[in-house]
């Protein structure tokens, strides 16, 4: 049995901590025992934690506070967790270090990248000229709304199989890409909607997979990929 961590959000008050269970199904679809984590868990164990999982998946979520990559809070940034987001680093920073399969997802990838030395556009529509829907309604959560255009050569462009379209719901995304990590995939704007590590196992996407898993078999497989890395 391979052991995933999957880090929980908490609520603004941080009364109760809570992931959605599309991703816990899709590491369990591939095999996985999907491990909850939460900002409750001490620094000093986090390197006793990390060393017994398999993999680590970063979900999605919430703006991820500018103060941590550097800049200060743009008018379209209104609820950020501070907390949350240092606990995240923090998470990605050991397994990283401990050579530990990643894969994250929207929120999940800005974190990796941040965490890495990278930063983000606060808001792609105000400050990178995004032209086509990335936040499309969430009643609509299966639909693919946007395509992208893979990276020939590229781990993700294998897993994905020839699909060119995914859903979509930020208004942030990676700006500069952090040292060792390389761009998989570009939406028809400009925006970042991949990456990858040449000599790590980490990806991210900007899109949402676990939404996805019926739609095209190259969405189960990123979850395949994170579970059963070699």
């Amino acid at each position: 049995m391979q052991y995933i961590g999957v880090s929980c959000a908490c609520d603004g008050t941080a009364d109760q901590y809570a992931v959605k269970r599309s991703y816990l199904d899709a590491v369990r679809r591939c095999g996985g025992c999907p491990v909850l984590l939460t900002q409750l868990t001490p620094p000093e164990s986090l390197p006793h934690l990390v060393a017994g999982l398999d993999g680590l998946l970063v979900p999605g979520g919430i703006d991820v506070s500018p103060l941590l990559y550097g800049q200060e809070p743009i008018q379209a940034v209104t609820f950020t967790q501070e907390a949350q987001d240092r606990f995240e680093l923090a998470l990605i920073r050991e397994a990283v270090a401990q050579g530990k399969p990643i894969l994250a997802v929207c929120r999940g990838a800005q974190l990796v990248n941040v965490a890495l030395g990278g930063t983000l556009y606060q808001d792609i529509h105000e400050q990178a000229g995004a032209t086509i829907c990335h936040r499309q309604d969430s009643r609509i959560p299966s639909e693919c709304t946007h395509t992208i255009s893979t990276v020939p050569g590229t781990l993700f462009e294998r897993l994905m199989n020839g699909q060119t379209a995914v859903n979509s719901f930020h208004h942030q995304a990676i700006r500069d890409l952090a040292p060792g990590l390389v761009a998989a995939a570009w939406s028809a704007d400009g925006i970042l909607e991949a990456f990858e590590s040449p000599t790590r196992p980490i990806l991210g996407v900007q899109f949402h997979p676990e939404l996805l898993l019926d739609a095209a078999p190259g969405f189960l497989a990123l979850f395949q990929q994170l579970v059963h890395w070699e």
